[in-house]
């Protein structure tokens, strides 16, 4: 099944924020070079890593706001064999290095 999710690119900082899904944290940013790594790769890497997608399939720019830019994520969503999404309570993993 394909959901959504809005991911936050801050170019100043080079991170990236997840609004929803377990990666939001507690306003959690993670690393992320806009001038050298592919958005899409960077997040469908950490959405396939924390079991949150099977796949990112789109990735497109919504807004600018100040000096960030809001995009919108469409995945598949991850699912067990059962057919039934997975519960996952680990602690997310991040990626310092993503390429």
């Amino acid at each position: 099944m394909r959901k959504s999710v809005v991911v936050i690119h801050n170019p100043t900082t080079q991170a990236i924020h997840f609004t929803s899904t377990k990666l939001q944290g507690d306003d959690v940013w993670l690393p992320f070079d806009g001038k050298h790594e592919n958005l899409h790769q960077a997040v469908e890497k950490l959405m396939v890593v924390n079991r949150i997608a099977h796949n990112v399939t789109r990735v497109e720019r919504l807004r600018r706001c100040g000096i960030c830019e809001e995009f919108q994520v469409i995945y598949n969503e991850f699912v067990t064999d059962t057919g039934s999404t997975k519960p996952h309570k680990a602690s997310v993993t991040v990626l310092a290095s993503v390429g």
